[in-house]
């Protein structure tokens, strides 16, 4: 199966780095949940804010992560409250 956004995100043993930094470093208690249907990514956050609300019954702020997809699968938006609100 050709998946572009499954090739770049293979799981390696080390982090990905950019400039010496990691790219994502989130605690082991931290959940990934991703979304199994496509969404309009030309939306704001405040729709991915509802949607996880409303369909995933989650909490927005509690410091998970939300993966959110577009119907070609070649693009990703997270959702991710670190606590600052910026």
């Amino acid at each position: 199966m050709d998946c572009p956004v499954a090739e770049q995100f293979r799981v390696a043993d080390v982090a990905p780095t950019v400039a010496g930094a990691a790219v994502l470093s989130v605690s082991s208690a931290t959940r990934v949940l991703v979304a199994t249907v496509p969404v309009d990514l030309r939306g704001s956050f405040n729709r991915l804010y509802s949607l996880v609300v409303e369909q995933l019954k989650e909490n927005p702020l509690s410091g998970h992560l939300f993966v959110f997809t577009n119907r070609r699968h070649n693009r990703l938006k997270v959702l991710y409250w670190d606590g600052s609100g910026l």
